[in-house]
């Protein structure tokens, strides 16, 4: 250390090392801030992870890849987010980057989002100092797809009795098919990186067709021709080739694939021709009978009519007869008005006629009625089909009878009106008990002072005359009546609890914890070892949350007097319906979990007064209020095995 009675150039020296210390400092905090900020333009997903794997850190990419909010994940493990057949790999991974390996592997592992769609992700990990890991997500969905895609081709091609070449975008072969090896007696080693024409073309092979091959790899498009090519013995082949570019997605070629057939032999052509006919024949008859499988289908769930330009229906299914009940006779050569309910306005069916016959598809719901009178709704589609003069000349509506669902959404909303009217009832029946309860126990407060005042006045009156017994009566009383004016006031705090107005904002939860903490007794707080977790920001009312943190916190340190050392811990715990999750843990004296339902009721208590002083209305007060910022409060215990009191907040925007 530098003593201050050294001279002055010593003092100049020790100012420019705090000031150097101090820039240091800035330029520190000024290049993490700028690392954070590149890490959140990366498209790759950046994670941080603590000593025991949870999430401590993820950058924008997350939220963008998962579909899912980065708040919603910290805390979470990584593995929680892995196709459960990779989870191995990931946990290996992790633990060889924590044993330190020189280059840890760099596998593919799928990740699930909350869509449920998966992606291909790269993962590279390195251990933190300390603990923890650092680790890269990079998103290879795209890729892996295209390989897997590629491969498939890859296979087919490789059984094909055509020859294949696929080519680099600069005309430079990349791979050609066992039936090219076999045709041309080049092999693979010999064709990669050499321009197909360099080796295959001769003396016969047509100059004019290379160049129009050549205009077409050069300007990027399809060339179906025919040339003659040479084996690498020199003997000529003909072949019929198909050249297609393949572009990635942003429109690039990345490769040129070449499919020829050997066309030397006539009578193979012949065959190959026969071939194809036949397969094209199979395929229209293949064709042919799954639009039969799609009409048979379709008449066996849906409503078919079709209608002249007029509305004159001319054609139904047998799916309509059955569900209307009129004959085929009964509907063909008439309009459908037959069918109308007279449930719709004549706008409605003015719309839809402009619409149909401007020559666009509708779709929507009718309610027509069956030939017995009972009312059908039908989810229908029109569809008009154009003449050569762009107007309609006929239209085929597609039909679902949806009768049981709108029946059942009637009954659904008349129910919902009548739960509507019996809430307002129960919230207005809510408001006089509340209101009751609070004039009666306001009511209470004066005759039961007077009580305790006469009684106390009845002490001092007869102070050394009473006997022992009758001592214990009147102090019996007097105690009684100062319970009874505490119950009185924790009744009339729950019922103003209940009526009290709201005034949400932006809470400082860890704050107002270290708030509460330094508001206890000493002698409380003394004998207590506290763990507090670094606490959000929510949204609620501020004095009704210190009530709640008041009541649970207090608890904790009631029910674990009885401890040497008591153990009270105040930390985040997960997440529940995009709200945060609390917990206050104690090593206490607990509870039986048999009669936890009793813990939110007024008045109600686990525990004998004897042996813990209270009213039992502290947890209904809690349980009130966080209902009323739209979470609840549950409890984990055992007797004398502590307890938990988890609850729930939404997190503060911003």
């Amino acid at each position: 250390m530098i003593s201050p009675r050294v001279n002055g150039d010593t003092l100049l020296t020790t100012d420019l090392h705090v000031e150097a210390t101090y820039r240091l400092t800035e330029a520190l905090v000024e290049a993490e801030a700028r690392m954070r900020r590149r890490v959140e333009l990366l498209a790759e997903v950046v994670f941080e992870t603590d000593a025991a794997g949870g999430i401590v850190f993820l950058n924008g990419a997350w939220a963008k890849a998962m579909l899912q909010p980065v708040a919603e994940c910290l805390g979470r493990r990584l593995v929680e987010f892995v196709h459960p057949e990779d989870v191995p790999t990931v946990l290996q991974l992790f633990a060889t980057a924590t044993a330190g390996a020189a280059e840890p592997e760099r596998p593919l592992v799928r990740t699930v989002r909350t869509d449920g769609g998966q992606l291909w992700m790269e993962l590279s990990v390195a251990p933190l100092p300390g603990g923890g890991a650092v680790g890269v997500l990079h998103d290879v969905t795209r890729q892996k797809r295209a390989q897997d895609e590629l491969a498939k081709v890859s296979l087919v091609a490789s059984f094909t009795e055509n020859l294949v070449i696929i080519t680099d975008a600069v005309g430079q072969t990349e791979w050609v098919n066992r039936a090219f090896v076999e045709r041309t007696g080049f092999a693979l080693e010999e064709m990669i990186g050499q321009k197909p024409g360099r080796l295959l073309q001769g003396a016969d092979s047509d100059p004019a067709v290379v160049r129009n091959i050549g205009a077409a790899l050069r300007e990027g498009r399809s060339i179906r021709t025919e040339l003659t090519n040479y084996t690498k013995a020199g003997d000529p082949y003909w072949v019929q080739l198909q050249i297609t570019p393949i572009r990635n997605a942003a429109g690039d070629i990345e490769q040129f694939v070449s499919v020829q057939s050997d066309a030397s032999d006539r009578r193979r052509a012949e065959l190959e021709i026969r071939a194809l006919n036949t397969g094209l024949e199979k395929r229209v008859q293949e064709r042919a009978l799954q639009l039969a499988h799609f009409k048979s289908a379709l008449d066996r769930h849906g409503l078919v009519l079709i209608s002249d330009a007029h509305g004159v229906i001319t054609y139904v299914n047998d799916r309509v007869c059955e569900i209307t009940g009129y004959a085929r006779e009964e509907l063909i050569g008439v309009t459908h008005r037959l069918l109308n309910a007279g449930y719709h306005p004549a706008a409605f069916f003015n719309e839809l006629w402009t619409t149909i016959s401007a020559g666009h598809v509708w779709h929507g719901e009718i309610c027509n009625r069956t030939r017995a009178g009972a009312p059908l709704w039908v989810d229908t589609t029109i569809v008009p089909f154009l003449n050569e003069a762009g107007v309609p000349d006929q239209y085929i509506s597609i039909q679902t009878d949806v009768t049981e669902r709108r029946i059942a959404e009637e009954r659904v909303t008349q129910l919902y009106r009548e739960v509507e009217a019996g809430g307002a009832q129960l919230r207005e029946a809510n408001r006089e008990l509340e209101s009751f309860a609070y004039s009666v126990s306001h009511d209470l407060r004066a005759p039961l002072r007077h009580i305790h005042g006469y009684l106390d006045m009845l002490r001092r009156a007869t102070a050394g005359q009473l006997s022992e017994k009758a001592e214990r009566y009147v102090q019996t009383a007097a105690n009684a009546s100062v319970q009874m004016g505490q119950l009185i006031d924790d009744l009339l705090a729950f019922s103003r609890m209940g009526q009290a107005e709201m005034h949400l904002e932006r809470v400082d939860l860890d704050g107002l914890v270290h708030e509460v903490v330094a508001g206890l007794a000493p002698d409380d707080t003394a004998r207590v070892q506290w763990d507090i977790a670094p606490l959000p920001h929510v949204a609620g009312d501020v004095p009704m949350l210190r009530q709640v943190l008041v009541n649970l916190i207090g608890n904790a340190v009631k029910y674990s007097g009885k401890r040497e050392v008591a153990h009270i811990a105040i930390a985040p715990a997960g997440a529940e319906d995009g709200r945060m999750v609390f917990a206050v843990r104690d090593n206490g004296a607990g509870f039986d979990m048999a009669y936890a339902d009793k813990l939110f009721g007024v008045f109600q208590r686990l525990h004998h007064e004897n042996e813990f002083e209270g009213t039992g209305i502290g947890l209904a007060i809690v349980r009130r209020i966080l209902v009323r910022h739209g979470g609840r409060i549950w409890a984990e215990s055992a007797p004398d095995q502590g307890a938990t009191f988890y609850f729930t907040l939404a997190l503060a925007g911003g």
